[in-house]
């Protein structure tokens, strides 16, 4: 017996789209889980983060919720070959935290120390993806340790 269903010889993808070679369009989100969706108590949800050097900032769902966001509409190209066009998301920048007092340079921000050799994925929009990775390289992690996947656009 195959590996491969008989019969299937791939998902068809739109002539109108302009995707990546070997790519095919999705209108969902095909992620696997080894599980049930966990359900999330916004009453009890708090965001945390600190460095070793200084304070902690901490943030529960209203006060998150009460931050300045930003919209941006992206093309997500994943590495199992699914694309999902024009998505739209809402989110706080790392500036928008910057303001509030918590810092992202430094070795001591930069998460875990480098002798740990970390593997390490940043995944997300062209600048944030470029941002993380040389903070941790300007921190002294491997570069070949740091993995990245962009969405959207890329390039200047």
């Amino acid at each position: 017996m195959g590996i491969v269903s008989p019969g299937f010889s791939g998902r068809r993808r739109g002539a109108s789209e302009q995707l990546p070679p070997g790519q095919y369009l999705v209108t969902d989100f095909p992620v696997l889980s080894a599980g049930p969706t966990p359900r999330v108590d916004t009453g009890s949800w708090e965001l945390r983060i600190s460095s070793p050097d200084g304070p902690a900032h901490t943030w529960d769902w209203t006060a998150f919720r009460a931050l300045p966001s930003e919209e941006f509409t992206v093309d997500l190209h994943c590495v199992t070959k699914w694309s999902k066009l024009r998505t739209r998301w809402r989110g706080v920048s790392l500036d928008t935290l910057a303001a509030a007092g918590l810092t992202f340079a430094g070795p001591a921000s930069a998460g875990w120390p480098p002798g740990t050799a970390p593997a390490v994925f940043a995944c997300g929009p062209t600048g944030f993806v470029e941002a993380a990775a040389n903070l941790l390289v300007d921190a002294g992690h491997d570069p070949r340790s740091i993995k990245t996947e962009r969405l959207g656009p890329s390039g200047g």
